[in-house]
């Protein structure tokens, strides 16, 4: 058995040889050395010609004999690694020899029962299996189309909820700008009032400190200026009930008369009327442009006492 490495060799060498041999050919026939042409003398000997076959002949021999032993090298490790292959094989070969004996006596050999039934047990639980797999299969299949539907469903919610929001907070803005306008407005009309409660306040102090100094004056006057008062009012017919009870009291008030401008309300001082006359007595507070306290005709000599009572209800 040779190579193709081999059989490469010997064609190269043997188309060398052709190759020489015929150029060696066409040198004698046609080439004629100088001093034979001048000479007219023929170009080569015989023994020249068997001179250079045999130059030729030992070049080749000596390219061929280094050959061989390249290729002789070359077949010895082809050898060798042939030679372990083989044993390779031979030692594959045995194993699956002891094998193959081996697994017939296997099968050969019956099953015992309870390894049938075991096998039995485990193709069923095996089938039993596939199935409840396929179920899952289905199941899950239907559990995700579920989920989409949910999810379809809650972002369409989510969307809703979104406009409803986006509309209630536009509707809260506006009904907040509605509020603040209307507080501040409100706002105005309790700084009205409170202007206005601090002015009537303000003559309503005014008011009590001119009746405190009227009825703290009051008692200066002498009993005996009452009681012929009382008596020329009964004799007068009530000609003179204009009249007041002493030129103290009178001057008092002339002093501490209000103004059209600061005056208060009257539905106030009938009130205060109204109380005096519980006490039983006949005081009367009728309001002009000018505030003027008069004692009609039937005058009850007031006590001490009372006054307090009146400053306190006029408070």
């Amino acid at each position: 058995m040779f190579d193709l490495d081999t059989l490469l060799i010997v064609f190269y060498i043997f188309v060398f040889s052709v190759f020489n041999f015929l150029s060696t050919a066409i040198i004698i026939k046609y080439y004629r050395p100088q001093h034979q042409q001048n000479n007219n003398v023929q170009m080569f000997n015989r023994e020249d010609v068997d001179r250079l076959l045999e130059t030729q002949k030992n070049e080749i021999m000596m390219k061929f004999s280094k050959e061989k032993e390249i290729l002789s090298k070359e077949n010895a490790v082809i050898q060798s690694k042939l030679e372990k292959n083989q044993n390779n094989c031979l030692k594959l070969k045995r194993l699956l020899s002891v094998y193959e004996n081996e697994m017939k006596k296997v099968l050969n050999q019956p099953l015992s029962e309870t390894d049938s039934a075991k096998l039995k047990k485990a193709l069923n639980e095996n089938e039993q299996l596939k199935k409840k797999t396929i179920e899952l299969e289905e199941t899950n299949s239907k559990l995700n189309n579920e989920i989409q539907v949910q999810v379809y469903k809650s972002n369409a919610l989510r969307v809703r909820a979104d406009s409803r929001l986006e509309n209630a907070s536009e509707q809260l803005s506006e009904i907040k700008k509605v509020a603040n306008k209307e507080i501040l407005a409100l706002r105005l009309k309790l700084k009205d009032s409170q202007s206005r409660l601090a002015l009537e306040k303000r003559q309503y102090d005014d008011m009590a400190k001119s009746s405190v100094e009227f009825f703290s004056n009051a008692p200066n006057c002498n009993i005996n200026e009452l009681s012929n008062h009382s008596n020329d009012s009964s004799t007068s017919n009530g000609s003179d009930k204009s009249s007041p009870i002493c030129s103290s009291s009178s001057s008092s008030l002339n002093n501490n008369s209000w103004s059209t401008s600061d005056s208060p309300p009257l539905s106030s001082f009938d009130d205060e009327s109204d109380n005096l006359k519980n006490r039983n007595t006949t005081l009367t507070i009728p309001f002009t442009r000018r505030f003027n306290l008069i004692y009609y005709s039937s005058v009850i000599p007031m006590k001490l006492p009372q006054l307090d009572e009146i400053n306190y209800n006029i408070h």
